[in-house]
């Protein structure tokens, strides 16, 4: 199956963003002990070993612990759909939403789409809509890209995302926990190599960024068959391992996927859960910090991609984090 293969580039932070970032250092320094000291005991070592049922790749090296699979294979089957209430769900209690329930994009800090874009393009690349709804949730965020919405200065690459700089728990080894819910349109497929106009079909739909590389991504794979599967990397630079999981099940299309994460921030000793629809996808010890980053990374989620001549767009809405999984349930 192909997988991301994503150029491993310096990221080009334009101005926009770059005052954020300096900013969310300052304040971090001054908070991170009182975020940092959570427990998060599920995430010591285990003995299991990896399962058979998700592909899995580590470098030499790699550290013991639990590798759980993807599922059995087949596609998990969709949540009925309660009626839609008029206000989003917060059973939880996080630390900071981005969940669109204002009706706007102001819950984020920064907001990234094409070079040069004008004010249409922005409101053509981002939009909040009220369909497709997750049953909870009132408001939608929409990212749209095209073929000649470049970014960073690189016309190989298309970008629509949503970032922000606030989360300051991955410093000192501290812990966070994220959620949020995707839906992807019915036929929502990565362009294969060959059909690729840059020879290189890859997408990421949600990111933690770090000052060099990618700390942890979530991709979609580019399989002939046009159905994506999910993939889940730790890409980071300067660890002696990185992990690389694949679900063997397609991923489904046309309805929403709810996601939590939870990640403790590490360069030697990290770990990564993720659930998705309620079944734990991975259960891992794997670097999540770059080396002698000190936690410098931000949170980015939308549509990245190596250019395409597809028009394509993601749905995202609950959006949010805390110290623990229970503070972002919904």
């Amino acid at each position: 199956m192909s997988r991301l293969r994503l150029p491993r580039s310096k990221p080009r932070l334009d101005s926009k963003v770059g005052i954020f970032v300096a900013l969310s250092i300052v304040v971090g320094y001054v908070a991170v002990r009182a975020l940092a000291a959570g427990p998060f005991a599920m995430f010591e070592p285990e003995s299991a070993t990896v399962s058979g049922q998700a592909t899995v790749k580590s470098n030499a090296g790699a550290s013991g612990g639990k590798f759980v699979a993807f599922g059995s294979g087949a596609t998990p089957a969709p949540t009925p759909a309660p009626t839609p209430s008029p206000t989003p769900v917060s059973v939880g209690n996080p630390q900071w939403l981005g969940d669109y329930s204002i009706g706007s994009f102001l819950q984020w800090p920064a907001r990234e789409y094409k070079d040069g874009g004008t004010a249409a393009d922005l409101a053509r690349q981002q939009q909040i809509v009220t369909s497709p709804a997750r049953p909870g949730f009132k408001y939608t965020a929409r990212f749209e890209v095209e073929s000649g919405d470049q970014t960073s200065g690189d016309p190989s690459r298309n970008r629509s995302e949503v970032a922000d700089y606030s989360d300051v728990s991955k410093l000192n080894g501290g812990t966070s926990w994220w959620a949020w819910s995707m839906y992807l349109p019915a036929g929502f497929h990565v362009d294969t190599d060959a059909e690729s106009p840059v020879g290189n079909g890859w997408l990421i739909c949600t990111q933690w960024h770090g000052v060099n590389d990618l700390n942890l991504v979530f991709g979609l794979t580019k399989p002939s068959d046009h159905i994506p599967h999910l993939e889940i990397g730790t890409m980071t630079k300067g660890t002696a391992q990185s992990g690389d999981w694949v679900s063997p099940a397609a991923l489904p299309l046309g309805q929403w996927n709810d996601f939590v994460v939870g990640v403790k921030w590490s360069n030697t000793a990290g770990h990564v859960i993720v659930k998705m629809n309620g079944t734990t996808l991975v259960n891992a010890n794997t670097p999540t910090l770059e080396s002698g980053s000190n936690g410098m990374t931000y949170f980015k989620q939308g549509v990245y991609r190596a250019r395409s001549n597809q028009a394509q767009a993601i749905y995202y809405t609950g959006t949010r984090r805390g110290p623990t999984e229970a503070s972002v349930t919904y």
